[in-house]
């Protein structure tokens, strides 16, 4: 039994047995993998300790050329020991053991990053366009940083792999309010070959590629997608998917923050910089019901539309909870207008419902001396609404 200590930093999530399939063959399917994983695991350990001691010159000296090959054979050793890892997961998880989760906080930015460093050599070699969209700030969530990066792996690496050559990637990352508080997301969307519809739920689940998967890339235990969802859901986190047969699969991570009023501040701070050198007026704003009860889920989709349409000039803030929504815009009297519509459309449908709610602005005009006083504003905002998440 551990301390504490060791529970608060350590979460066990368990999951039940696949429903598909009898009961046999998942005991089969099982124990086909722990078998499998730990006849593989002695002979890579061998490969990865002696790479590691040619590379580093212990076995004589090496040319450019003979590195490069080693580094090609590194890659794929771990590449073989991120396969073992997620046969193991899914066994556990096949048993009902669960998985184990170590938390700190974790920048997805920075395992997005590394992912697709990893992944250099296969999108060179297919020509493709990724468009990758991070933000100037770290995105903090409190996770296991091991668990987190195979997760995003799995979801880019079946982008560049099943996307033809030339195709295109989009990989996305921010933050912002969700209908449960404030999270993260990671949006990866591809322009490949898709998945049927009549075999999305099945591909959901172990040891199932789609049908058309053969013709695009070979190998491929079809455990990517469960083991990814299984990691987030350890995280209290959730995963879509969106597929076309013949136009792609866009995938999209959800996460709770670590820390959404840092985020926040830091959030603000980066565009207020920047309005300031380009003179540019803008308003932070609070929306909240005035008995602290949650805001109907058709507000916060009614700004998420808006920001879409609106792209750039306002920005979802993730500080506060589900009665609060914040947000940060661009001062300009088209913005403000297309906001004022949506603001009466909450008061109109909040007096039908017997909800009040009131709104709290800070403005800046663009004048980059007025930047501290806009700060000190903000801040204020912000705290009161830290004051009344521990009321």
């Amino acid at each position: 039994m551990g301390t504490n200590s060791d529970r608060e930093n350590r979460d066990i999530i368990l999951a039940g047995s696949r429903t598909t399939g009898s009961k046999m063959s998942t005991m089969i399917d099982s124990r086909f993998l722990s078998l499998l994983s730990h006849e593989f695991y002695t002979p890579l350990t061998v490969i990865k300790d002696f790479v590691s001691i040619l590379m580093d010159g212990l076995g004589g000296e090496i040319t450019a050329k003979q590195k490069d090959f080693l580094e090609i054979v590194s890659r794929n050793a771990a590449r073989m020991e991120f396969l073992i890892e997620d046969m193991n997961d899914l066994t556990r998880l096949e048993n009902g053991t669960g998985i184990e989760i170590r938390r700190e906080p974790v920048d997805i930015r920075r395992l997005v990053q590394k992912v697709l460093h990893d992944l250099e050599r296969p999108v060179q070699s297919k020509s493709l366009s990724v468009r990758l969209s991070l933000p100037e700030f770290s995105i903090l969530i409190n996770g296991d940083t091991n668990y987190l990066h195979r997760a995003i792996a799995h979801v880019v690496g079946n982008a560049v792999n099943f996307t033809p050559d030339s195709g295109e990637i989009l990989i996305r990352i921010g933050a912002g309010p969700g209908s449960s508080g404030p999270e993260a997301f990671l949006h990866v969307e591809d322009n490949g070959i898709g998945i049927p519809a009549e075999e999305l739920p099945a591909v959901k689940a172990s040891f199932t590629k789609a049908s058309n998967a053969g013709s695009q890339v070979a190998g491929g235990l079809g455990i990517g997608i469960p083991v990814t969802r299984a990691i987030v859901s350890a995280h209290q986190g959730s995963l879509f998917l969106q597929s076309k047969e013949g136009t792609g699969t866009a995938i999209r991570i959800l996460l709770p923050l670590h820390d959404p009023e840092n985020l926040t501040l830091e959030m603000i701070g980066v565009t207020l910089n920047r309005a300031g050198l380009e003179g540019i007026p803008l308003e932070l704003t609070l929306l909240q019901a005035e008995s602290r009860e949650p805001l109907p889920s058709s507000v916060l989709d009614a700004m998420n539309r808006l920001a879409g349409n609106l792209s750039g000039r306002i920005q979802l803030l993730p500080a506060g909870g589900p009665e609060i929504l914040l947000w940060l815009s661009q001062g300009d009297e088209g913005t403000a207008r297309e906001i004022r519509a949506v603001i009466e459309q909450v008061h109109s449908r909040g007096i039908e419902k017997g909800m009040r709610v009131r709104l709290r602005q800070a403005t800046f005009s663009g004048c980059i001396e007025e930047g501290v006083d806009f700060m000190k504003q903000t801040r204020k905002i912000l705290s009161e609404i830290a004051g009344q998440g521990t009321g």
